[in-house]
This record gives structure tokens, C-alpha cells and sequence, in this order.
């Protein structure tokens, strides 16, 4: 993240603008026996996040990924990669996002989440949020104004969205 890298605290009302993050995965291991299942939360404020409230995020967000064969979870989001729990809350994302698959073919068992705020919310942390009463995810009070551009061979891509994925 541009800001943090992992955060399981509080973000309130910081901003990061003309900001540039670059990730590179490059894992050219050829057969299972060698692979390591990988995930990967990239986020233009903080990879992955637990409470979020008057961010503002502006800048670049690049993933350039190549991983041959195996198990990948990649959550990728203009403010945060992945919500472990808590609230996304009057942020601002306008991210210009960029994911480069190099990947010759698409890859079994490799799974995508991409969105102009958020990449997607951990299902299992939110439920371990709840037993401490954190109750629910959401996201309030934002605006997400960020882009999306793919290249390779074995990147399906749709509309981007605000959110990625939703348990």
C-alpha cells in the first residue's frame, strides 16, 4: 500500500496523492510439485485494511503478475486490497489501476478480485470480527473514480467496480 502495507488499526483522514505503487509477482516455477499457493492484497492507500474513514487516495496502482502455474488469491483496490472487518467510511479513491498478466494461458485455480475502492472483503476475519462485536462490513459516504487497464493474454476483464468481490 501507498500509505501502509498491512493495517489491523485505525486510518482516519490521511491522504496520499501523486502517490506510485508497483507490485511484481513473478513466480516462473513450470510444475505443481514446485508451486506456493500465493495470496496477494495490493491497495493504493493500504494493502490490506480494518477501518478506513477520510481517506483519500490519488495516484497509480500497477501489479505486474506472472504466475505460471498453482493456487493465487489476488485482491486488488484503488484504496485497499482486502477488508478484514470494520468500515470504509467518506473515502475517496481515484486510482488509476493498471494489472499487466504475464502469463502465457490462463491458469487454473488463480482468482481475481479487482475494484476502484476496495479488491473485496475477508469472509472468515469478518466472522472473526463479529465474535469481538465488530459488527458488519460496509462501505459508506464514498466516491470511487478510479480506472482500470489490463494487458495479457489471460486477463478476462469486465466493468470495474467499486467492490470486487462480496462474500
Amino acid at each position: 500500500g501507498g500509505l501502509v502495507g498491512e493495517g489491523y488499526a485505525w486510518m482516519k483522514n490521511c491522504k496520499a496523492d501523486n502517490v506510485n505503487v508497483t507490485y511484481n509477482l513473478n513466480d516462473t516455477r513450470t510444475t505443481v510439485a514446485e508451486n506456493v499457493p500465493v495470496n496477494v492484497y495490493l491497495g493504493g492507500a493500504m494493502a490490506s485494511s480494518t477501518y478506513l474513514q477520510g481517506v483519500v487516495f490519488g495516484g497509480s496502482v500497477t501489479f505486474n503478475y506472472t504466475k505460471a502455474v498453482g493456487k493465487a488469491d489476488v485482491y486488488f483496490g484503488g484504496l485497499s486490497g482486502l477488508q478484514r472487518y470494520g468500515y470504509i467510511d467518506n473515502c475517496l479513491a481515484k486510482a488509476s489501476m493498471t494489472f499487466n498478466n504475464k502469463n502465457a494461458a490462463a491458469v487454473t485455480g488463480q482468482t481475481f478480485a479487482t475494484g476502484g475502492i476496495l479488491g473485496g472483503f475477508d469472509a472468515t476475519m469478518g466472522l472473526v470480527g463479529a465474535m469481538f462485536g465488530i459488527t458488519g462490513d460496509r462501505i459508506t459516504n464514498c466516491i470511487d473514480i478510479s480506472t482500470l487497464s489490463t494487458t495479457g493474454t489471460a486477463v478476462l476483464v469486465s466493468d470495474l467496480k467499486s467492490v470486487g468481490s462480496i462474500p
